[in-house]
């Protein structure tokens, strides 16, 4: 809801249609910050390692495309991890981190890694359509996939991701903001821990 204001700040129609990438996409509509946009006649790309929600995504948002691989700034393999809570799944080992929770470890796997611009030159035959955004909720992967994108071919409006920081301005001393900002990218509006990013290159 809050990208649907600063949209409507920007004075763009949301309701005629845009485009978005999901990186980490999770489920058709738990926890997604793009299903709204879908329905409102958006459409896009969903990336996500997790086995068997394609099918989900090919169910209820037909329209889109789904790519079941993870994202990093290279093409390689790499161990996934997995627990009984599917949305802390990750490319990083958390066993520590979520020691003392009810989450625990459920296995792991190697999966296919692949990187944005990969998959923007493989998908889009113009340039980002507008309106768009990119949403970025791989824990603690996300920087990682900012470094595998074409920034001077492939920008995006807006940048939803996920930064497990406590205030508005701890954002600010943060790699993946400090990196954003070397782009014409800066923090605009933060809900809990997602933060959004702006371009501003002129």
């Amino acid at each position: 809801m809050m990208l649907r204001v600063l949209f409507e700040v920007d004075g763009l129609k949301i309701d005629t249609g845009g485009f978005y990438v999901d990186v980490g996409a999770h489920h058709p509509r738990r926890f997604s910050n793009s299903m709204f946009f879908y329905e409102l006649g958006w459409c896009g790309i969903n990336i996500d390692p997790n086995q068997g929600i394609k099918a989900l995504f090919e169910k209820e948002r037909p329209n889109d495309k789904f790519f079941e691989i993870a994202l990093g700034d290279k093409i390689t393999k790499k161990q996934f991890f997995t627990y009984n809570e599917p949305a802390l799944n990750s490319l990083i080992n958390r066993n520590q981190e979520l020691l003392n929770t009810p989450y625990i470890p459920s296995g792991q796997k190697e999966v296919q890694v692949s990187n944005l611009k990969t998959i923007l030159s493989d998908n889009l035959t113009t340039s980002i359509p507008t309106p768009n955004f990119l949403d970025i909720d791989v824990e603690g992967f996300e920087l990682e996939v900012l470094k595998g994108n074409d920034w001077n071919k492939y920008r995006f409006s807006y940048i939803l991701i996920e930064q497990k920081v406590r205030n508005f301005e701890s954002i600010i001393d943060c790699p993946i903001t400090i990196f954003l900002k070397n782009l014409s990218y800066e923090p605009v509006s933060r809900n809990h821990i997602t933060t959004i990013f702006k371009d501003f290159k002129k």
